[in-house]
């Protein structure tokens, strides 16, 4: 027996040496296809076909497969050879194979050899090469070394191995066979705003690397974590309830809701298992990050130990935009077939909205057929939490396209005025087939900055400026002409100034003015950015403004801008260096036109609101009459932000301009959460208030005022109403229901009993100051025999049931007038006058 096995050892030996006697060379590449070799002889030769890292936390390990190519005119036994990884320090690493192969390989044939290796963390692909050895007896190590393989060039291009992540499933889930392995390829991200917080996706393709069909188990869970080591469950949108065949892919989407702070690219995929003892509490169905087709989970961050980390995948770099002309694949279709392209954006600012439209081709480029899937889209406003969806043509849309066909599609929306076309972003999504039906982004498209909508009268630019702080740019974004209560206007320029260092700057004191001809206007400047430092590249608006006769035309000239030192209590400047001067023409365009419930943008420092007039209405009081514009803030910040101070005046553009008053809530504003401000003017009770305009912004100082809008008055009808012993009144943003007014007499007292419901339909601050309800107390005589006020919030406001007022009986002068018959007024009362809500007959 031992003489047999050192004949076999001896014969074996000499099979290797037969073999291994043809002179090799490790060639740098195989000159026919440019790929790297260890080679036998010109005919038998070793490349590296496929290579995966996957990092976990205490590890990470190398998936390869080895392909022995014979090209000779003999059998070649694999069995002779073997493989090792090494860095780039000389240390080895075993690597055992990981999937049966053939041994024997075939004149003019090919056998590839998969394995597997773990290695220590922070090795990258860079570092490691896969070395072919021979088996030889005579040597110390019992092995020759043939040559090595690099491991980089093989792993996808484009992703450095940090794209791909490989799992052991059978190490996550005991009951599926040993080798049951899947790879995980990221394909591309996507941020889109739902309802007011970030929902993050990602696209992923997943390759079964083992031998059987296998189904991703409700063990293996996903996450998504931010930059703070918070983890958000993730769930598997479409995709993950199918199994996958033997050395097949599978298209799988992902979503986490990531809360209101999802604007970064720092996030990272994570892969976890599902500890034993939460799988049994929970039972045996899926997890809550790999659910069949379904929905995110909460967007709280998770911390539990019901699960353990094992790997991750950064998404950074992999969030994807289009831009208009460039082609986009659909990817859940696992063909770049069908492709969808970005033709044209419209921006339209209109009267109180910007019409924003998009037009997209799908084009079949492959050469069969193709199902097209539904799509829908909206806009998302960046650095917001405002998104608005878009309505799609009604065209017909083929439900298939045959090769080389398209078909065109128009996604319209209304958005808020007053938009930098910058911060819009088109989304795309398309409805994914499947039991529920779910939707999934396409593509995201940033609408270029030059698409319109923007401020009329051009852009003038002074690029490349040095000054004593560093090189700005300077741009004026628009400029125009505010009227005042006194003789002078105010001519104000909106000016747009960037940082071209490559350092922090930091903005000293700087005086402006205006020119024309022989005119000078000496001006000022105003900063809503409180910080003086500019960071590289970081932009700031500067608002620009001087007051100038209303009778001084000013059509056009030029608007300057520089630096000195300040003396603040003399009001005068020294040690003057002028920086810039700029072309001005002021331009009514300028002064965007507000309409009643059409929203505009506020998007400054410290601020990304909505806005919009919600209510005017007209009070009377006496010879005179107040006219009340509400407007609305809604914030749309990630987080808390400020709400906005308003002024401005009222005009008859006959040459009679009224100045504001201004009833405000300043502060905080939580995200989401709304304020209101009310503009108001005192006229002559017989001003034609059609004919009147309110011209209002953002205060700066004074009258002078940023992002102006101008409202020509109308009163809103809330078509208010008394029947059946009801009346139902709306002041925004309450609503009045009171009923059964009814009188009870004694001979001491008279109660008048009745129903009060007042019912706020929207949590905003403000919205009450000095505003009440007065009761006005009528007898049949048309005498008014007592008023009571109430305030609509706070102490001594009525409750909402059974309410009452009461008054002395000695105290009412004719008795049974009252008695007779009596109705009861109500008023709004606002800055002591009022209007009426209604009038309520009086039982008893």
């Amino acid at each position: 027996m031992k003489a047999w096995s050192r004949f076999r050892r001896l014969l074996r030996l000499f099979l290797v040496l037969a073999v291994a006697a043809v002179p090799f060379t490790a060639l740098p590449a195989v000159p026919a296809s440019a790929q790297e070799g260890v080679f036998l002889s010109p005919d038998v030769y070793f490349t590296l076909e496929e290579a995966s890292l996957s990092k976990g936390t205490d590890n990470q390990k190398l998936r390869f497969a080895v392909q022995l190519n014979n090209e000779s005119g003999q059998v070649i036994d694999y069995n002779a050879y073997g493989v090792r990884v090494v860095d780039a320090g000389g240390q080895s690493y075993s690597a055992s194979m990981s999937e049966k192969g053939t041994a024997r390989v075939q004149p003019g044939s090919k056998g590839l050899y998969r394995y597997a290796a773990d290695l220590p963390t922070g090795l990258t692909a860079q570092d490691l090469k896969v070395e072919m050895i021979t088996w030889d007896y005579r040597s110390s190590l019992s092995f020759r070394e043939l040559g090595a393989l690099s491991v980089a060039p093989v792993i996808p291009a484009g992703t450095g191995g940090s794209s791909a992540f490989t799992v052991d499933l059978d190490g996550v889930d005991s009951s599926l066979p040993a080798g049951s392995t899947v790879t995980f390829e990221l394909m591309g991200s996507y941020k889109v705003l739902t309802d007011g917080s970030w929902t993050l996706y990602s696209d992923l393709r997943v390759r079964n690397q083992s031998t059987a069909a296998v189904k991703l188990p409700s063990a293996l869970q996903l996450g998504v974590q931010d930059p703070d080591g918070l983890t958000y469950p993730a769930s598997i949108l479409y995709g993950g309830d199918k199994s996958i065949l033997p050395h097949q892919t599978a298209l799988i989407g992902i979503q986490a809701n990531v809360g209101a702070f999802g604007g970064a690219d720092s996030y990272s995929l994570v892969f976890l298992k599902k500890n034993a003892s939460a799988a049994s509490a929970n039972g045996s169905g899926s997890g809550s990050g790999n659910g069949t087709n379904g929905t995110a989970g909460n967007a709280a961050a998770s911390s539990s130990t019901d699960s353990t980390l094992f790997g991750s995948l950064s998404l950074e770099g992999s969030f994807r935009t289009a831009a208009v002309g460039d082609p986009a694949v659909l990817t859940s279709k696992g063909t770049p077939a069908l492709q969808v392209t970005i033709d044209e954006f419209k921006l339209d600012a209109g009267a109180g909205a910007t019409q924003a439209e998009a037009e997209l081709t799908v084009k079949n480029t492959g050469g069969s057929a193709q199902a097209v899937p539904a799509l829908a889209a909206a806009y998302q406003i960046k650095g917001s939490t405002l998104s608005i969806g878009a309505a799609m043509d009604t065209e017909e849309h083929p439900a298939y396209l045959s090769p080389g066909e398209s078909s065109t599609y128009h996604f319209t929306a209304e958005l808020p005025s007053g938009l930098d076309s910058s911060m819009v972003e088109l989304v795309v999504l398309e409805k994914k087939p499947g039991t529920p039906s779910v939707t999934a982004p396409l593509l995201i498209a940033p609408v270029p900055g030059d698409t319109g909508g923007g401020s009329a009268g051009g852009t003038p630019t002074s690029s490349g400026v040095q000054t004593p702080v560093g090189k700005l740019s300077l741009t004026v974004k628009s400029t125009y002409r505010l009227n005042t209560a006194l003789d002078d206007d105010i001519l104000m320029s909106e000016v747009e100034l960037t940082n071209l260092e490559k350092k922090v700057i930091t903005l000293p004191s700087l005086y402006a003015g205006y020119q024309a001809g022989d005119i000078d206007l000496p001006g000022k400047t105003v900063r809503i950015q409180s910080s003086p430092y500019l960071n590289p590249g970081q932009k700031t608006t500067l608002y620009l403004y001087s007051k100038l006769s209303y009778q001084l035309p000013f059509e056009s000239g030029k608007v300057y801008l520089g630096s000195g030192i300040l003396d603040a209590k003399a009001g005068t400047w020294s040690q003057k260096r002028e920086w810039s001067k700029l072309d001005v023409t002021p331009q009514a365009e300028n002064i965007h036109t507000a309409a009643l419930s059409k929203e505009w943008m506020i998007h400054d420092t410290g601020r990304v609101s909505t806005a919009q007039v919600v209510d005017s209405k007209v009070y009377a009081n006496g010879n005179q009459k107040i006219m009340a514009v509400r407007i609305q803030q809604t914030n749309k910040e990630a987080r808390n932000g400020a709400s906005v101070s308003y002024v401005g005046y009222v005009t008859d553009g006959e040459g009679s301009v009224w100045q504001a008053q201004t009833l405000e809530e300043p502060g905080k504003l939580c995200k989401e959460c709304s304020a209101m401000s009310t503009l108001w003017v005192t006229v002559p009770a017989n001003a034609d208030e059609s004919k009147l305009t309110f011209v209002f912004g953002q205060k700066l100082e004074e009258e002078a005022f940023a992002a102006p809008q101008q409202y020509p008055f109308q009163v809103v009808d809330d078509q208010d109403s008394v029947s059946d012993g009801q009346l139902s009144a709306a002041m925004n943003p309450y609503l009045l229901t009171l009923q059964n007014m009814q009188l009870v007499y004694s001979s001491k007292k008279i109660d008048l009993n009745f129903q009060y419901q007042l019912d706020k339909g929207l949590n905003v601050a403000g919205v009450d100051k000095n505003r009440s309800l007065v009761f006005e107390l009528v007898d049949s005589t048309g005498t008014t025999v007592k008023t009571w006020e109430s305030p609509l919030e706070g102490a001594g406001a009525l409750a909402n049931g059974s309410s009452k007022l009461s008054l002395d009986t000695a105290a009412v002068l004719d008795i049974m007038a009252l008695l007779n018959s009596a109705q009861m007024n109500v008023y709004e009362k606002f800055e002591g006058a009022s209007r009426l809500l209604g009038t309520m007959k009086v039982t008893r």
